[in-house]
């Protein structure tokens, strides 16, 4: 229903957070007030992404009424991910480059299988 695909789009959106976040404190982007364990992002980012991704997604989902998203927003985050994987790999952040990775393979698969 709503709310599995709601969780699992959350999921989604904090792994991609997992590889962004890092890379945007590292090149300067932005700075936390209170620094966190994870490449200075504090787990509250990740648990704000979890809350707010779930309740839009489930909203996105009631309004599309059982459609599918664009392809387009697929391939767009595939670039996303790609992108701040790229910087994780050039910062040597490995475990946002390991999560990227990971990331972009279930992005190919699942575009693939669409």
């Amino acid at each position: 229903g709503s709310v599995q695909r709601g969780i699992y789009a959350a999921v989604l959106l904090t792994a991609m957070d997992f590889v962004l976040d890092p890379g945007a404190v590292s090149v300067g982007l932005w700075r936390y007030s209170n620094p966190g364990l994870y490449y200075e992002v504090p787990w509250t980012n990740f648990a704000g992404w979890m809350l707010t991704g779930t309740f839009a997604a489930i909203c996105l989902s009631k309004l599309l009424n059982g459609k599918h998203l664009p392809s387009g927003i697929l391939v767009s985050a595939a670039w996303m991910v790609a992108f701040w994987t790229g910087v994780a790999g050039a910062r040597l952040l490995v475990l946002p480059l390991l999560i990227g990775g990971v990331l972009l393979g279930y992005i190919v698969y699942r575009k693939s299988r669409s």
